[in-house]
């Protein structure tokens, strides 16, 4: 079974390198693996590997929940779910939802706030 990778050609995508690598770790490899990648100074290949290097961090960031919230203001959020507007008497803002005849044939009816225990315990320290 091959447990040596030897890449003398990079390729402009790197996954095709990766899942050569990957190869040499199927099930049942019992040797110790050695991959080996060669980079001729001042060719082509030096830009590859940066522009490698670089689509990998462009991937990872977009692909990286924390990034993508971290960057995302309550109001950014509060907006993936409808119009939002801000109440007068509060003056917080809160998510408008259009009246739907849709909706209304489907979601059961919204109890009164007397008898809603959600906001009856609004406000409680337990």
């Amino acid at each position: 079974m091959a447990s040596i990778v030897t890449c003398v050609d990079l390729w402009f995508n790197s996954c095709v390198e990766e899942q050569a690598f990957c190869r040499v770790f199927r099930i049942g490899q019992q040797s110790e693996t050695f991959v080996t990648r060669f980079l001729v100074k001042d060719t082509v290949d030096e830009r590859l590997e940066e522009m490698q290097e670089h689509k990998k961090r462009v991937i990872g960031d977009a692909l990286d929940d924390r990034a993508i919230l971290s960057k995302l203001s309550a109001r950014d959020i509060m907006q993936l779910f409808g119009d939002i507007r801000i109440n007068g008497r509060t003056k917080r803002p809160y998510i408008a939802m259009e009246d739907d005849e849709r909706l209304d044939a489907i979601l059961p009816p919204l109890p009164d706030e007397e008898e809603d225990p959600i906001v009856q315990n609004l406000g409680k320290v337990y």
